[in-house]
């Protein structure tokens, strides 16, 4: 028996987090974007008939991410990940908004 919403997958919110400091969105055009952007739901994995997160569930994910002290590691190893790939970003600092 479950009592209440299940919450997102840390995958799927950490994916969620990249296109929307990629292209500089508040969490409400975030949400927005994930919502009506084929583009973002394919980067995020998600489905047309899935629930996305909402703008607060986005802005509480990031701000438990800079308490935990996480949030600075997230770009380093993203591309870390795409070097290990042959691919580099150079450009694409997270930012606390």
């Amino acid at each position: 028996m479950q009592l209440g919403r299940s919450g997102y997958d840390v995958d799927l919110m950490l994916r969620v987090l990249l296109p929307g400091q990629r292209h500089s969105l508040s969490d409400r055009k975030l949400e927005e974007a994930l919502r009506v952007r084929l583009d973002f739901m394919l980067f995020c994995g998600a489905s047309l008939f899935e629930n996305v997160p909402d703008h607060r569930t986005l802005c509480g994910f990031r701000c438990a991410l800079v308490r935990l002290g996480l949030f600075e590691a997230v770009p380093g190893e993203v591309n870390r990940h795409l070097c290990a790939h042959g691919l580099k970003v150079e450009h694409a600092a997270m930012a606390v908004w």
